[in-house]
């Protein structure tokens, strides 16, 4: 968030502000440099052109509405990574730490999560309206997109598989890390950020999105999907010390001022009635900053040192941005120094857990902002995995701890928030007993806690067909026991289809240049999917250190593939009209579906047994072509 408005001001007077560089060269004159960039913000700015350059290359609009084409973010955002590092120009990216890791950041910033959530539920209901043929999607604006629910877990190995350095944060937000490292790390040259806080942390030198590759030397977004490996990549960069000169205050102290009384995050909620009262009628920078020059310091106007005196919280938040931008902030004192708390920040520095494990073990978790039917009565895939949850939240909470609030959608709610307590206590969800090189234990755990609707199932996947397509069969069985009769209600024409998409092994380019628009059902139903996977391998497996064993996203999931073979087996019909596809597609989607489908057939007899009976189905289809 920032400073309200004052990025804007800068980027309007870039010819007083803004210095121009080349990276390439500067990395060649300094044998090296780092960008440390703020990640969410550059995974937005980034995220977006990936979807331009796939919509235009495959002529494919509707591809952002599919549920993710991770092998193809993998072979992108790694062109770019590599390219640059051959450059030796070196991305360090640093993470947030996760909503609920920090007491004071929580109770900051729930105010502003809760409007963040309700502007994404419009942003669905927008995609939804496309999805029910209400709306075109060429009406849709480009700013309506839902991360795809595997977006970080992919990305985050697919940096690691680059060797860029990653930097998460275990609790609160990054950009005081980012603005320490920036003057403590020998070869760190600029961030890379959109947060309008580094126009004013001390010393600081920041690159904003709009102004990174200006002359477009990266080929971001264009007619070509692949970044091009740059000559030249110029940038502007804005400087801390010439925002002060802009404003003409009269040091860095002053600009940190003018951050307090426009609203910071630290302030914004303290000062919104303020402003009148002290003679800032507009939303106007220059007013501000004249403002400032006169009263140096805000205490010494009268109306804020009475507010201040009045409220110790206010007195606190100025207190918290003068620390915070002089980057002298002290630690928050709320962190525990527990075995399990210890545990937990140290594996969240390494890389090891997901920033997420840090805020449940704050007893806090936020539901996962996903596609999905969300109409009145309709369930949530998050609501309805909390039971899975509550084995998750075992391992990770204090053994004095028991629950965790959770919030987010419910079917008849936009927004609330519910206590889930947490698993019985069992020595097999002891983090104390849980060691990285007892791989054998930690299957064994990974089997109990995915059957636990099924205590007692006689079948360990991991055996049977091994670790990694044992995992595959743990994530089918499961979705078939949550939705079969219960939540999605799922049939066996929407089973079949999502089988043979996670073990297949087509032409994704093909299927990505299909213009197929699914049907909500078909989408809901291939986030569910998703969560699952991200329930299981970011957070139980990565706990259990097995994660390396199992299959990445770009393996696993394609919204392509999903929605050929989906609509093909249940909306045949939709498929052939008049500006559907050609019979000889539906054809090669039918043949792609029923080879994978004949080799697992054995394997999906018993991942299904007890539910469905998979080898009459399949012999209706290869007989039929069609199966509902």
């Amino acid at each position: 968030m920032g400073v309200y408005r004052l990025l804007s001001y800068c980027l309007d007077r870039r010819q007083q502000c803004v210095e121009y560089v080349d990276l390439v060269e500067e990395a060649a004159s300094k044998d090296g440099i780092e960008i440390l960039v703020d990640y969410y913000s550059f995974q937005q700015f980034l995220v977006k052109k990936y979807w331009d350059a796939l919509s235009a290359v495959t002529n494919n609009p509707y591809l952002r509405l599919l549920g993710g084409e991770y092998r193809s973010l993998d072979e992108y955002m790694t062109k770019l990574i590599k390219d640059l590092q051959s450059l030796d120009i070196h991305f360090v990216m640093f993470i947030d730490g996760a909503k609920g890791s920090s007491k004071i950041g929580t109770e900051q910033k729930m105010n502003t999560w809760k409007f963040r959530h309700m502007k994404d539920l419009e942003k669905m209901q927008d995609l939804i309206s496309v999805l029910n043929r209400y709306k075109r999607i060429e009406d849709l604006s480009s700013e309506s997109n839902i991360r795809p629910v595997l977006l970080e877990v992919q990305i985050m190995e697919t940096l690691k598989e680059c060797k860029c350095e990653v930097v998460q944060c275990p609790s609160g937000e990054a950009d005081f890390v980012i603005a320490r490292n920036l003057q403590s790390r020998p070869k760190a040259f600029a961030i890379l950020s959109n947060d309008s806080d580094f126009c004013v942390f001390s010393c600081c030198k920041f690159i904003p999105n709009e102004l990174f590759d200006l002359q477009n030397d990266l080929q971001l977004g264009g007619t070509e999907f692949l970044p091009a490996k740059p000559i030249r990549l110029m940038v502007g960069m804005i400087r801390s010390t010439k925002v002060t000169s802009l404003l003409e205050l009269h040091d860095h102290t002053e600009l940190i001022e003018l951050s307090i009384i426009c609203g910071n995050d630290f302030t914004t909620s303290h000062v919104k009635h303020l402003k009148s009262k002290v003679g800032l009628h507009r939303q106007s920078i220059t007013e501000a900053a004249a403002w400032v020059r006169e009263y140096r310091r805000v205490e010494n106007h009268p109306d804020i040192r009475r507010e201040m005196d009045r409220s110790k919280a206010f007195a606190s938040s100025v207190q918290r941005s003068r620390q915070f931008y002089n980057i002298d902030l002290p630690e928050d004192g709320s962190a525990s120094n527990s075995f399990l708390s210890l545990l937990i920040n140290e594996n969240t520095v390494k890389g090891n857990f997901p920033p997420t494990i840090m805020g449940m073990h704050h007893n806090f978790y936020w539901y996962r902002m996903l596609l999905e039917d969300c109409g009145s009565g309709q369930p949530s895939v998050e609501g309805a995995l909390s039971d899975l949850r509550t084995f998750i939240y075992r391992m990770v909470l204090n053994h004095n701890d028991d629950k965790v609030v959770e919030y987010g959608r419910a079917p008849y709610d936009k927004f609330t928030s519910t206590v889930v307590y947490a698993a019985q206590p069992a020595r097999f969800l002891d983090m104390n007993n849980i060691q990285p090189n007892k791989i054998f234990a930690n299957l064994k755990t990974f089997h109990r806690v995915m059957t636990h609707y099924e205590p007692g199932f006689p079948i360990e996947w991991y055996k049977r067909y091994g670790w990694n397509t044992g995992y595959i069969c743990y994530m089918l069985r499961y979705f078939i026991v949550l939705n079969t009769g219960y939540n999605l209600h799922i049939t066996p024409g929407e089973f079949i289809p999502l089988a043979a998409m996670v073990f297949c092994r087509v032409d994704e380019k093909w299927y990505q240049s299909l213009c197929i628009l699914p049907t909500l059902r078909c989408i809901t139903v291939g986030n569910w999917f998703q969560d699952i996977v991200r329930h299981t391998y970011l957070f139980l497996a990565k706990l259990l250190f097995l994660s390396h064993e199992f299959s990445q996203p770009k393996v696993l999931f394609s919204g392509a593939v999903w929605s050929a073979f989906y609509m093909v087996i249940n909306h045949e019909g939709q498929l052939r009209g008049p500006r559907g596809l050609p019979n000889q597609s539906i054809q090669r989607i039918k043949k792609d579906m029923m080879y994978i489908l004949n080799e697992k057939r054995h394997m999906l007899k018993y991942v299904a047994e007890g539910y469905y009976d998979i080898e009459p189905m399949l012999d209706q289809m290869k007989g039929r072509g069609r199966m509902r």
